[in-house]
């Protein structure tokens, strides 16, 4: 360094190894160790020095620069052209110093020469020009830049080969299950929405069949499938790497139009101010190539959900269906199992036994029980009786064993005929004509206001 002026190092033109402290020939873990020893002491939140921030998001670039395999070699090939102009730069320098300091002594062996070699210059301006032509001579050329790199080609994808205008960096977790162990395996790649739907599917596969068999296994197996079924993790600082390369071949292959809409995505992944930066460079460029076309943006197609992600649920809905079969409740009368319902042709028809030969005897021979007409245990023959109980089913005998006719609702009226001699029974009538027998639990008085209007109604009706 001279007085008044620094010299930019050719080994590291922008600082970044300076920045982090560290050799270019440093491995990926130092660099990774040296900017979160770095990071420690630069971090706005613990370093009030007013400068702080800029010089913590300087180092945050080198770190994205530097932490990435392809941007490092990137950064190291510019670095050893610069290195190369640096060195013959410094080769240029050391002769003309030598052939400088060679005059100087030879001037100052003869200063009666020198003196002499002054004179003619302002006498003869000839002589003069042709000295300072061959001074000018003496120096060395101006380093020459390195030529510029060229563009990348188009990205694709890792599983059908295509080049695809929205890919992404995706990551797959697969859970294995060993009874003592679990074996959590990272997959990554670089998929298009088809490929990446396709290799989720396959990955869930995996976990619902191996991920369960150890103690840890399923909590990690739903932390899986969760990833999975969202289209696997998409890292924000990968992914704007990968959209801002793809966007920078679509521009050297003349396409402004697609270069633009892939920019504007690698513009959500962005992950930090820096990385904003470089997107908004870009696009000012793309729009400087492209004046005055329109640049809509491409309808992003990692939006929403697939077929093949809702597939992935296929273990859940056959689970749902086998629960739903074995615990859904069966229909229930009186506290007893249903009965098969067969209809009655005739109101009026006589009673009889169960019609199901394979029906255990039944007292269907026997003669039923005697009915009076007398009230028996709250039930009064002659009155309307509401039914209070949902559900109960009306029978063609004065017991359980005889068949269902019907299943009358909680709420309805029926007329109550006769009653049965131990009050457990009652004959009754439904208000559309059918007679049957009905548990007299299951009967309550009904409001005589409601009960009288219900008379007058049959009688407008000419219903007994």
């Amino acid at each position: 360094m001279t007085a008044g002026r620094f010299d930019i190092d050719p080994a590291d033109p922008r600082g970044f190894y300076a920045l982090l402290g560290i050799a270019p020939t440093a491995s990926p873990a130092e660099v990774k160790s040296a900017f979160r020893r770095r990071a420690k002491d630069l971090h706005p939140d613990r370093n009030p020095d007013p400068g702080a921030k800029e010089a913590f998001h300087r180092l945050t670039a080198a770190y994205e620069v530097l932490s990435d395999p392809a941007r490092r070699a990137a950064y190291d090939s510019r670095r050893t052209g610069a290195g190369k102009a640096g060195a013959d730069a410094a080769a240029g320098r050391q002769s003309s110093r030598h052939s400088t300091s060679s005059g100087a002594s030879s001037g100052a062996s003869s200063g009666g020469t020198r003196a002499q070699s002054r004179s003619p210059r302002d006498g003869d301006p000839t002589r003069a020009y042709r000295q300072t032509q061959a001074r000018t001579q003496q120096r060395p050329a101006p380093a020459h830049k390195a030529p510029g790199r060229t563009a990348a080609p188009p990205v694709a994808c890792c599983c059908c080969g295509k080049v695809a205008a929205q890919p992404r960096f995706v990551e797959f977790l697969t859970v294995t299950g060993t009874l003592r162990h679990t074996r959590e395996h990272w997959q990554e790649g670089i998929y298009c929405r088809a490929c990446a739907d396709r290799k989720a599917l396959k990955v869930a596969a995996r976990c619902w069949l191996t991920g369960w068999w150890s103690l840890r296994g399923p909590l990690k197996t739903i932390h899986a499938l969760s990833i999975a079924l969202r289209g696997g993790r998409l890292p924000r600082q990968r992914n704007h790497a990968l959209l801002m390369q793809q966007a920078q071949a679509f521009l050297s292959q003349n396409d402004p139009m697609m270069a633009h809409a892939i920019a504007l995505q690698a513009q959500m992944f962005s992950p930090d101010g820096v990385s904003r930066l470089q997107t908004d460079q870009i696009l000012a460029r793309i729009r400087a190539a492209a004046p005055g076309q329109t640049l809509p943006p491409l309808k992003d197609r990692w939006r929403g959900a697939s077929a093949l992600q809702l597939l992935q649920l296929l273990p859940v809905y056959v689970l749902i269906v086998v629960l739903a079969l074995l615990f859904w409740p069966g229909a229930q009368t009186d506290g007893t199992p249903a009965e098969p319902v067969t209809a009655v042709t005739q109101p009026g028809a006589p009673v009889t036994g169960p019609a199901s030969p394979a029906a255990p005897p039944t007292p269907s021979a026997a003669a039923p029980p005697p009915v009076v007409s007398l009230s028996a245990g709250g039930v009064r023959a002659g009155q309307y009786h509401d039914i209070r109980v949902a559900a109960t089913a009306l029978r063609t005998g004065p017991g359980q064993e005889f068949q269902t006719l019907l299943l009358l609702g909680s709420g309805e009226t029926v007329m109550v005929n006769e009653v049965a001699s131990d009050g457990q029974w009652a004959r009754v009538q439904t208000v559309d004509g059918r007679t049957g027998f009905i548990s007299s639990r299951a009967l309550i008085l009904t409001d005589p206001a409601r009960a009288e209007a219900l008379r007058r109604e049959q009688k407008r009706l000419g219903r007994p």
